[in-house]
């Protein structure tokens, strides 16, 4: 009786322990696959794939994502299959519940719309501007020196972009579109003298044409 009550003992607590052994491998086991399993996070940008080539802005956002992502994690760049006015853009950040970055100027009303990421991303270059203008008419603009010499020319802008309201409240007169190919449409067809672009976008886009 003695060895059977022990034996007994013995065998149930070799039992459960066996299962606990068990379960401690299969949480092991699925932990390490968890870790090792690559995992792919989209993120959209505004970028069209006319730009993907040598985008700026995705590029630098790449960089940033690859320095601080897991080791198990790999990041995938979506492009957008069209442009859109940055109203467009705004209201889709607005609604997108995925992971989704665009790039703008910024002002009030945008920081109270849209989370903000303060990093300025040309150090205030891209507050200085070139004027694209038609082959053959620099010598219509030889003589500008001052705003008011310029506020006889038509500028050319987008209808949602805060330097718009900047431009027009130093005088300047503007016409305006939605996106930045149909400004090029516009004054390719005479329909504005000038169009503003950052210094440091002007070359790309002109390189692209």
């Amino acid at each position: 009786m003695p060895k059977q009550f022990f034996d007994y003992p013995r065998w149930q607590l070799r039992a459960p322990l066996s299962h606990w052994f068990l379960v401690l491998l299969a949480t092991f086991a699925l932990t390490a696959s968890v870790r090792a399993e690559q995992i792919r996070i989209p993120v959209k940008v505004q970028s069209t794939q006319l730009e993907q080539p040598s985008d700026y802005f995705t590029t630098l956002l790449l960089m940033a994502l690859e320095a601080s992502k897991a080791r198990n994690e790999e990041i995938d760049i979506i492009f957008s299959p069209r442009d859109y006015s940055q109203a467009r853009w705004i209201n889709m950040l607005q609604t997108d519940k995925s992971n989704f970055v665009i790039w703008t100027m910024t002002d009030k009303e945008r920081e109270q719309q849209l989370r903000p990421i303060r990093i300025p991303l040309f150090k205030g270059l891209f507050g200085y501007r070139a004027l694209l203008i038609r082959k053959g008419e620099q010598a219509r603009f030889d003589q500008v020196k001052t705003a008011a010499d310029l506020a006889s020319f038509l500028g050319g802008q987008g209808t949602h972009w805060p330097d718009t309201l900047i431009l027009q409240a130093n005088g300047l007169r503007l016409t305006t579109a939605e996106t930045t190919e149909s400004l090029f449409r516009m004054i390719n067809a005479k329909r504005f003298d000038y169009f503003p672009r950052g210094i440091s976008e002007a070359w790309f886009e002109l390189l692209q044409r």
